[in-house]
């Protein structure tokens, strides 16, 4: 369950972003085929990569696991850069 959140998530903050899947990869420094596979469920983002992947959504680890990300990009959203 938390594993579909995050994929859910993850795709949601590409998007925010306004990043392609190629430009996801570049960000995380990983392969298209290595986003595949956590996508498909056959391989899980560790540790390291899930504190990567929530540096570059500019979230907290625990946000990106939340079933309520919507909230957490809305608030994001308004933060001053």
């Amino acid at each position: 369950m938390v594993m579909h959140i995050l994929l859910a998530n993850l795709e949601k903050f590409r998007k925010w972003k306004g990043w392609t899947k190629e430009e996801l990869c570049q960000h995380l420094d990983v392969g298209r085929s290595t986003l595949h596979a956590w996508t498909s469920g056959k391989s899980k983002p560790g540790l390291e990569m899930l504190e990567q992947i929530a540096q570059n959504a500019e979230v907290l680890l625990p946000d990106l696991l939340c079933d309520t990300i919507n909230m957490v990009i809305k608030r994001t959203k308004k933060l001053p850069v």
